[in-house]
C-alpha cells in the first residue's frame, strides 16, 4: 500500500476513471492523499456496481473538521476511506459487492436527510477493529 499526494495535473484519471481529484481530495484543504489500493479496489467496485457513485468525502487532511474532534485522525486522514452517498436497495449492493471486494470497514448512515451514505474503508491495521460494520 502506497499513500501518494495527488493534484489535478497529477491525477491518473485513466487509471480511475470514474472518480476525480476534485471529488476525492479534503474539502477544507483541497489536499488530495490517498492510497492507490484503495482507490484501486473504489475503482473495482465502481465496476462491478455498473453505476454512478456520488463521493460525499474522500480524503480528509487531519486538520478537517470532522477528523480535528477526534482522538486519532480516522481512516479518510490515512487515505484509505471514502463515503458514498446512496440509500434503500442500492446501499444493499454497495455493502454485499464491497464485502466481497476486501473492504475490512463498512458504515451505514440511517439520516432522514440526503446525507444518506455508505462509508467504506480498507484499513487492516491491529490498532482499529477490522472487518467491521456499523450504523450511524
Amino acid at each position: 500500500m502506497a499513500v501518494e499526494e495527488y493534484t489535478a495535473d497529477n491525477w491518473p484519471a485513466d487509471r480511475w476513471p470514474n472518480f476525480s481529484h476534485k471529488e476525492m481530495c479534503c474539502s477544507h484543504t483541497g489536499i488530495c492523499r490517498l492510497d492507490s489500493d484503495f482507490m484501486d479496489r473504489l475503482q473495482k467496485l465502481r465496476t462491478t456496481l455498473d453505476k454512478p457513485m456520488t463521493i460525499t468525502s474522500g480524503y480528509r487532511a487531519p486538520s478537517h473538521p470532522v477528523e480535528i474532534g477526534k482522538v486519532h485522525p480516522g481512516t479518510h486522514a490515512e487515505g484509505h476511506a471514502a463515503d458514498i452517498q446512496c440509500s434503500g436497495g442500492d446501499a444493499w449492493k454497495l455493502v454485499i459487492a464491497a464485502g466481497t471486494l476486501g473492504f475490512r470497514g463498512i458504515g451505514v448512515a440511517q439520516s432522514r436527510s440526503s446525507s444518506r451514505f455508505v462509508h467504506l474503508d480498507d484499513i487492516d491495521k491491529t490498532s482499529w477493529s477490522r472487518p467491521a460494520m456499523w450504523s450511524y
